[in-house]
C-alpha cells in the first residue's frame, strides 16, 4: 500500500495549521510545507468539506484548524483523503474475489490480519503524537 501525494499534502497541511498560532493564508501554507499551491486548493477544499478547516476570507484571510492535533488521528486523515486504505482488493467491502475464495483462503485471512494492526496503528495515534517522536 502506498499513500497518495495528496493524502501526504493533507498531513503536512493539518499539522501546519494545528501547530500555527494565527490563521494561515494558503500562499503560506504552500510555502512552509513545499506543496504545490494546486494540490493545495485540493486538500484545502476536501479538508473544509469535512469540516476539518474552516477558512476566513479577505486580504487578512487564511485558514484554522477546528480541533486540536491531539483531537485527530492519521488514520482519520488517510481515510479522508484516499479512496481505500485496504492492502488487498479482496479485503473491500464486497469482498471481490476473482478465485471465489472468500471463506477459505489463507492469504486473504492473513491480509485481513495485516489490515488491523495497519488501522490500529493508524487510527490509535494522533497527529499531536507523532510530533511528539520527531525528537
Amino acid at each position: 500500500m502506498q499513500l497518495n501525494v495528496t493524502t501526504d499534502y493533507a498531513i503536512r497541511t493539518v499539522l501546519y495549521l494545528g501547530q500555527c498560532k494565527k490563521l494561515a493564508p494558503a500562499t503560506e501554507i504552500a510555502a512552509e510545507m513545499k506543496i504545490p499551491r494546486g494540490y493545495l486548493e485540493k486538500v484545502l477544499s476536501k479538508l473544509k468539506k469535512a469540516e476539518y478547516i474552516s477558512a476566513d476570507l479577505g486580504v487578512r484571510g487564511g485558514y484554522r484548524l477546528n480541533r486540536t492535533l491531539r483531537e485527530i488521528t492519521l488514520g482519520e486523515v488517510i481515510s479522508l483523503m484516499e479512496n481505500t486504505t485496504k492492502i488487498n482488493r479482496c479485503l473491500e467491502e464486497d469482498a471481490h474475489c476473482n478465485r471465489k475464495a472468500v471463506d477459505y483462503c489463507a492469504v486473504r485471512r492473513y491480509y485481513a490480519k495485516v489490515q488491523e494492526k495497519l488501522e490500529d496503528k493508524f487510527f490509535s495515534i494522533s497527529l499531536a503524537e507523532i510530533l511528539e517522536q520527531e525528537g
